[in-house]
């Protein structure tokens, strides 16, 4: 019921450096000699779009927020050269192993240090030949543009390219950072609508000199406000610089809607990018954060599919392991995959069919990518990337999808896994 803090950190761990992470990547929790090896005392400041918690005394609490924990993960984490393309390797081998052939990599967060695309470790592997999945590169957008103006140019590998630019525009639900239009039901302060990561002005700018450069967008958003005002941006840059239908701009998350959101995302072409698995993380906390009212509306799949909205399906991992039967499994039930909680499927109106969720994950995800004239379907002119999976999952009951197992991987006509 209570957070982490740095007390509850340094009653365990006095003397070691501690830091813990959040299940959704938006906090990080320190101790005391954690704070003291990376030199933050009360007095260091919060970056823009984060938060470092204090105390009613000024200290401390050991808890940073959204950009003020991304910042740090760089100093955290340390590896060398060859550790980090081990590691991308051991990825990009479970990735093949469970039929996936394309990822996106997008920017965890658009402060300095914290961009984590690593575009010289796919470029090292790409050159050795070890680059056996599709990556399709998102840097942050900011108003200086020379990464991903050069990295567009740079990489143009059909196995590598940088297909756009990423930015964040609120937080997470569970920590009340997401950016709602009415205040949370267990609203932490009168008028309570979460906040927003980048401020409302700077992100209209950021949309609008993203369009005029001909670069597609990809945002986080997933309280109802932030996704509302994303849509008020695109719709602007498509006034001033008219339909530019080579750009393909995704919102990511879009976790509860206003209703009329819902047919403005398919009139603009945006493309609902969600992750199954997050609607199972905690449906219980879900109701606390936003009653049973909002609820209604959280991950839409069904109405999303019948307004015509292009649904795109992944993992968010780390944020969820990246096997996509659980997901698939999720989108069809609502229901867990590990419990098969809750009877009957939570907020079951909006289940959709197998096929429409094989198609979230494939066709609509290379929407997202802006490379569904490339791959996304089996069709001549594509490249082959094909998977061949043990069950027949568009047949049976929905748990055959949890029994499956992929026994083949092929990516651009090479056979990269065998089962």
């Amino acid at each position: 019921p209570v957070l982490p803090s740095k007390k509850s950190l340094d009653a365990v761990y006095p003397n070691r450096p501690v830091c813990m992470v959040s299940g959704d990547g938006h906090t990080m929790w320190f101790n005391t000699k954690g704070m003291e090896v990376l030199g933050i005392d009360k007095d260091t400041p919060a970056p823009p779009g984060g938060t470092i918690d204090k105390d009613e005394n000024g200290e401390l609490t050991g808890i940073f927020h959204e950009s003020a924990a991304a910042c740090l993960s760089s100093r955290v984490y340390c590896f060398t050269q060859e550790e980090e393309d081990q590691c991308y390797k051991k990825l990009i081998s479970n990735l093949n192993k469970f039929g996936i052939t394309s990822v996106c990599d997008v920017s965890m967060m658009a402060v300095p240090g914290a961009d984590f695309v690593r575009d010289d470790i796919y470029s090292r592997l790409l050159d050795k030949g070890e680059l056996n999945v599709r990556v399709h590169m998102y840097p942050t957008m900011t108003d200086e543009m020379t990464r991903p103006m050069e990295m567009r140019d740079q990489y143009r590998s059909p196995m590598l390219k940088c297909t756009g630019v990423k930015h964040f525009f609120d937080g997470v639900s569970s920590c009340h950072t997401a950016y709602l239009k009415e205040p949370y039901a267990n609203a932490y302060y009168e008028g309570d609508c979460g906040k927003l990561s980048t401020n409302p002005d700077d992100m209209r700018r950021l949309v609008l000199k993203a369009v005029e450069n001909d670069l597609s967008m990809r945002v986080h958003t997933i309280g109802d406000q932030a996704i509302h005002l994303m849509l008020d941006y695109l719709e602007e840059a498509e006034m001033v610089y008219g339909k530019k239908p080579y750009l393909q701009h995704t919102l990511e998350h879009l976790e509860n809607l206003q209703y009329e959101d819902i047919a403005r995302l398919s009139k603009l072409n945006v493309v609902a990018s969600v992750q199954p698995p997050h609607l199972m993380i905690d449906p219980n906390g879900i109701e606390r954060d936003l009653g049973q009212d909002r609820i209604q509306l959280m991950w839409p799949f069904r109405r999303f599919l019948d307004a015509g909205v292009t649904l795109a399906f992944g993992t968010d991992s780390p944020v969820a392991e990246i096997n996509p039967f659980n997901g698939l499994y999720n989108a069809v039930t609502r229901r867990s995959a590990f419990d098969g909680k809750p009877d009957g499927g939570w907020i079951p109106a909006e289940r959709i069919n197998v096929y429409e969720a094989v198609s979230a994950y494939t066709y609509g995800s290379a929407c997202a990518a802006n490379s569904a004239d490339e791959i996304g379907t089996l069709a001549p002119g594509k490249f082959a990337d094909i998977c061949v999976l043990d069950h027949n999952i568009f047949e049976g009951e929905p748990e055959v999808i949890l029994e499956t197992k992929n026994v083949f991987t092929m990516v651009n006509g090479r056979i990269v896994y065998e089962g």
